[in-house]
C-alpha cells in the first residue's frame, strides 16, 4: 500500500468516542474513591459477530420439504442471491409420467390435480410430503407482516385436494395480500436496477466517490503548501474575502481545472463534508510528518543493511562475490562476461 493510500484510508474509518451517559438524578452518588481503588471492572462480553457464509447456489435443494428457511442464511445479499437462484429456477414441479398418490379425503380417492399448475405460475409439489406449497410465499416469508395465515402453503404443505378454492383464497383478493406483495418483491428483484436496495447502494457509491475527489483536492493542495513551507490559515476565511488563506484558495483553483471537480468541490458540496476545516488540515500535516518520519526511518535501515553488506564484501574478499555472480548466471543462463578481455575504449 503507498504512502498516499495509507494517507486516505486514515481519513475513511474515523473512530469516534460517545460521551459517558449523564444522569440527572439528583439521589445518584457516584462510587467512593476507596471503591473505586477495591474493584476491578468486569470483562464484557464479546458479542459474537455474524459473517456471510457462502452457499453453492447449485446445490440448492429442490423439493419444497427440503429447503431452509430464508431466515436462516446469514446476509441480505447472501438471502438476495438464494431467491434470484429458486426464481430463475422455476416452481418445482416432478417430471411427467409422474404418478401423484392418492389418498381417502370424504371417502373419496383424491389426489393432486395438475391442472392448478396450468392456472397457477406460484404452484409447486413436494413429492416427498405429497403437498403443494407457494415459491413467492416462500421466498419472502420472513420479511412480510400477517403471513400466520400462509403458513400452509410455505412451512407445512397443502394438501386438501377436496378444496381446491384455497389456492385462490391463498392469493388474495386485495393486490395488498401476503401473495401479491410477495410476487411484487420477486419482480423487483428480478428487475435488478428498480430495486430500492440498490438505488439506495448506487446512492452510496456516487456519495463515496465524490468524498473522496474532495479529499483528494484537499491532500493535493496541503502537500504543496508542505513542500513549500507555507501557511496553510489566512485571516479571514469567509466566502466574501478576497484571499481566504493558501490552503483554501489553493484547493478551489486545482478543483477550478475540471469542470466536474469544480461541481463536487465547489458547487454541490455539502456544507459537513467540505473537507477543508481546519481539523482536517491539521489531520492531512500530521499524516505527512509520519509519512516522513518512516521514510527516514526506511533510509536509515537500508544504509545500514548496505553498510552490512559491503563489510561482508571486504571480509570474503573479491574471488567469492565473482564466484557467487558467475553461479548465479550460470543457474539462469544469463552470458557472463570476461573481466580480463580487452575492450576498446
Amino acid at each position: 500500500m503507498s504512502g498516499s493510500q495509507k494517507l486516505m484510508k486514515r481519513f475513511l474509518n474515523p473512530k469516534r468516542k460517545s460521551p459517558p451517559p449523564a444522569t440527572n438524578d439528583p439521589d445518584h452518588e457516584g462510587p467512593s474513591n476507596s471503591t473505586i481503588r477495591s474493584t476491578r471492572p468486569c470483562p464484557l462480553p464479546v458479542p459474537t459477530i455474524r459473517r456471510e457464509s457462502t452457499v453453492n447456489l447449485n446445490e440448492l435443494p429442490y423439493d419444497p420439504a427440503d429447503r431452509k428457511r430464508i431466515s436462516e442464511y446469514i446476509g441480505p445479499k447472501l438471502q438476495d442471491e438464494i431467491r434470484r437462484k429458486y426464481l430463475v429456477r422455476d416452481p418445482y414441479r416432478p417430471q411427467r409420467g409422474f404418478k401423484y398418490p392418492q389418498r381417502s379425503i370424504g371417502n373419496i380417492q383424491r389426489r393432486f390435480s395438475t391442472k392448478w399448475y396450468d392456472k397457477y405460475d406460484w404452484l409447486e409439489y413436494s413429492e416427498k410430503k405429497d403437498a403443494a406449497f407457494c415459491l413467492y410465499c416462500y421466498l419472502f416469508r420472513d420479511h412480510i407482516e400477517g403471513q400466520g395465515g400462509n403458513d400452509a402453503f410455505v412451512v407445512d404443505g397443502f394438501d386438501c385436494w377436496n378444496k381446491g378454492c384455497r389456492l385462490k383464497d391463498h392469493v388474495g383478493k386485495s393486490p395488498n395480500s401476503f401473495h401479491n406483495t410477495a410476487v411484487k418483491r420477486c419482480n423487483d428483484l428480478l428487475k435488478h436496477d428498480q430495486s430500492v436496495v440498490v438505488a439506495l447502494d448506487k446512492q452510496s457509491k456516487v456519495t463515496h466517490e465524490e468524498y473522496m475527489i474532495r479529499l483528494n483536492n484537499s491532500i493535493s493542495a496541503a502537500r504543496y503548501l508542505l513542500h513549500q513551507g507555507l501557511a496553510f490559515r489566512g485571516h479571514d476565511e469567509s466566502k466574501e474575502s478576497k484571499n481566504r488563506g493558501n490552503f483554501r484558495q489553493l484547493g478551489d483553483l486545482l478543483a477550478d481545472q475540471n469542470e466536474n471537480t469544480k461541481r463536487i468541490v465547489l458547487i454541490d458540496a455539502p456544507r459537513n463534508n467540505q473537507m477543508v476545516a481546519p481539523e482536517i488540515q491539521r489531520d492531512i500535516a500530521e499524516c505527512y510528518a509520519e509519512r516522513r518520519d518512516k521514510d527516514i526511518l526506511e533510509a536509515m535501515l537500508e544504509v545500514k543493511l548496505l553498510k552490512r553488506k559491503f563489510q561482508q564484501i571486504r571480509d570474503d574478499g573479491w574471488d567469492s562475490l565473482l564466484d557467487k555472480t558467475y553461479s548465479f548466471c550460470e543457474q539462469y543462463g544469463i552470458p557472463k562476461l570476461d573481466m580480463e578481455e580487452h575492450r576498446p575504449a
